[in-house]
């Protein structure tokens, strides 16, 4: 619930946390309640972290999902068989749909914006992000 400048409402609220050895995950309710209940997992193995995120329920019949992965601008971003390179690191994706690479506005400061790269990814019910050398 945003409204007006520099308003917001009720947000989401956290259902639940496990943390283990190797990892950790989270079960969020989106707000309104009708809109969904998403849970996120990090597992850590070597030196790689495997993000999983998981619709529970979706408040909109049919409708993808979007994740968003956010580079700072000192980070080159680019595409590399299949796979992206930020960096020396490698990230992949499973069970994304489309996976798109657009500008956004980085603001490390009030009233500083500079252009960065975000890679945006769609998927339906379940999306594993992996992260490593």
């Amino acid at each position: 619930e945003i409204w007006a400048g520099f308003r917001v409402g009720r947000r989401a609220g956290v259902e639940s946390v496990q943390e283990g050895a190797d990892g950790i995950s989270a079960r969020i309710r989106a707000f309104p309640r009708a809109w969904s209940r998403l849970e996120r997992s990090w597992h850590f193995t070597g030196e790689a972290v495997r993000i999983r995120d998981r619709v529970l329920e979706s408040g909109r019949s049919g409708a993808r999902s979007t994740a968003r992965l956010h580079f700072h601008p000192d980070v080159p971003l680019r595409g590399k068989g299949g796979a992206w390179e930020a960096g020396g690191l490698r990230v992949a994706f499973e069970g994304a749909g489309a996976v798109r690479n657009v500008e956004y506005l980085y603001a490390p400061e009030f009233n500083v914006r500079i252009p960065a790269r975000c890679l945006e990814i769609d998927f339906d019910s379940q999306l594993v992000t992996v992260l490593g050398p």
